[in-house]
């Protein structure tokens, strides 16, 4: 238990890290373009040097929760961040457990069943799991459905239904769409779900309490 709890402690600061970083370097890019984000100016004093600047927005963010004010739309980013980050969270969980679902009862079969050459594609498709990035499956995925129906199934909702308060029908439209992200995110976390669950399953059944349990039934 005190492993897995440095294990999660040791990621959670790993990703603060990774987090940090990354708006360092957007930061550091937003300083060295062709141009400056002057329209920030009035909340983003400029006249400071950009790692102060930098410092200053941390601290924003992690004492009171304030990610400040989207520079092209105007209005707060933590109210653009509301929807999306549970929207984005669901998307995670859904593709997290459609990929156990398929993952452990294929992998089941996979170990039980005595045929090779369904193994042997199960493994290839695993492997094609791990190999194919994710934004290249959902590009595959997108011009294979355009296609063979004509319409590109891009976004998380219709053009009607952008910036409309939720109901029973944005919601519907939501799942019309949202199957795309789901697959696309479980499509590597499924190859991997999937690798050891065989060898595990095949090592079990090789143990000799496993021969006294099926001849008891």
């Amino acid at each position: 238990m005190l492993q897995f709890v440095r294990f999660v402690g040791m990621r959670f600061i790993l990703a603060i890290i990774t987090l940090l970083l990354v708006t360092f370097i957007l930061f550091s890019f937003m300083e060295l373009g062709p141009f400056r984000p002057i329209r920030c100016a009035d909340y983003i004093p400029l006249d400071k040097f950009y790692v102060v600047r930098w410092v200053s927005w941390v601290k924003s963010v992690f004492l009171h929760g304030d990610f400040g004010r989207s520079c092209v739309l105007g209005t707060e980013i933590s109210i653009l961040l509301g929807t999306k980050f549970w929207i984005s969270l669901g998307l995670c969980f859904s593709s997290l457990l459609l990929s156990y679902l398929v993952a452990i009862p294929v992998g089941i079969y996979s170990a039980t069943a005595n045929k090779p050459a369904l193994n042997g594609f199960l493994r290839f498709f695993s492997y094609l799991g791990l190999a194919i990035p994710n934004f290249l499956f959902a590009l595959i995925i997108i011009v294979a459905w355009a296609v063979f129906f004509g319409n590109t199934p891009t976004g998380l909702l219709s053009r009607e239904y952008n910036g409309v308060p939720w109901s029973y029908d944005k919601f519907v439209n939501f799942l019309s769409h949202a199957w795309i992200p789901v697959i696309v995110l479980g499509w590597s976390t499924t190859a991997i779900a999937f690798q050891p669950v065989p060898p595990l399953l095949s090592e079990e059944y090789s143990k000799l309490y496993v021969t006294p349990a099926r001849a008891r039934g």
